[in-house]
């Protein structure tokens, strides 16, 4: 083969990868990342004050799952936000970057502290055994060891890319328990029809309970990742709001920097205006 022929053959294939790279992006399908194997339980090494670790033990997982609870300095019934975090992090990973966040917007809107929980998902996408571990299993006990307040408008799911995704599947699935969902960085593929149809099968319930969604993506990471789920929200009338933030890549750090604003708004619209 002559060097010209290797150079336009090598030039094919690149132009052939890029292709179908793109067409995998539009199709909100994502390359299989190489992790390492989960390890359900990990230490802190800086703990911040008032960090309750636990090793949680799960039945419906089958092991014990490592699990960070940040409680309020208040004595007052709390909020209650659980974080799902990204592939490859786990209950440790997520937790300064969003308490960042989250204190500067509770301090400006003068929300009281919520209780924050991070449990570690594994490479789980929030699924199966570990939306069961989290409903089933860690929301009774998060009932029966800390005051909580009861209404399902102050019992939120958010998350990180892949915890993202599935704090908006679990918020559909369980609608009578938790009362809004956050976003950052996540998506759904936009082949699952069978997501689809039960939100138009169950859309006499989710109107009724009322669920809210904000729905964020950057421009350079999949901007439509939630464009097929919003139709639906749409047709269905369900609160949601969808925010793409120019110039924002998959980075948690920038996703928190640039949208304070439309979260600050999502928390008073459910522990202000619904009080």
């Amino acid at each position: 083969m002559s060097m010209r022929t290797l150079v336009l053959s090598v030039a094919a294939v690149g132009v052939f990868i890029v292709a179908g790279l793109a067409v995998m992006r539009v199709l909100g399908i994502r390359l299989p990342q190489t992790t390492k194997p989960v390890v359900w339980v990990n230490p802190w090494e800086n703990p911040p004050p008032r960090l309750q670790h636990l090793a949680f033990p799960s039945a419906a997982m089958g092991h014990k799952v490592g699990v960070s609870i940040l409680p309020p300095a208040h004595r007052e019934p709390a909020s209650l936000i659980i974080f799902l975090h990204g592939r490859g992090g786990d209950e440790v990973s997520d937790l300064p970057a969003f308490m960042d966040m989250l204190r500067a917007v509770t301090t400006a809107e003068g929300l009281p502290e919520p209780l924050v929980v991070f449990p570690n998902g594994g490479l789980s996408e929030y699924r199966g055994a570990m939306a069961t571990m989290i409903v089933e299993e860690l929301l009774p006990y998060l009932e029966q060891h800390y005051r909580l307040r009861p209404e399902r408008h102050h019992r939120l799911l958010i998350g990180f890319s892949m915890g993202g995704a599935g704090a908006v599947r679990l918020q559909l699935e369980y609608p009578e328990v938790f009362g809004g969902a956050v976003s950052w960085g996540g998506g759904v593929w936009h082949g699952d029809t069978a997501l689809f149809d039960s939100v138009l099968t169950r859309a006499d319930l989710l109107r009724a309970l009322d669920p809210h969604f904000l729905l964020v993506n950057g421009s350079e990471d999949r901007p439509d990742a939630y464009a097929p789920l919003v139709a639906v929200f749409e047709q269905t009338g369900l609160a949601h709001k969808r925010v793409v933030l120019d110039g924002v890549g998959h980075g948690l750090g920038l996703y928190f920097e640039r949208s304070a604003e439309p979260f600050a708004g999502f928390l008073r619209e459910l522990w202000v205006e619904r009080n």
